[in-house]
């Protein structure tokens, strides 16, 4: 699977996370980690533990 956009609580990257988890697949991350300190947190708190580097990855921001 593979989520990409901004790494905000609205864009529902950790109900990307749970449903990778919950069917055993693979998720790639990709998008930028929001400016806002509210977002930086949510990134921090709920997302980055989840990152595995196995199941769950996270490249970073991407371009065209």
């Amino acid at each position: 699977m593979v989520f990409l956009g901004r790494l905000e609580r609205i864009k529902g990257v950790h109900t990307a996370i749970e449903v990778a988890l919950q069917t055993n697949s693979e998720l790639i991350i990709a998008g930028n980690i929001s400016n806002l300190l509210e977002e930086k947190e949510y990134f921090e708190k709920e997302i980055a533990p989840k990152i595995d580097g196995n199941q769950i990855k996270y490249i970073g921001a991407v371009n065209d």
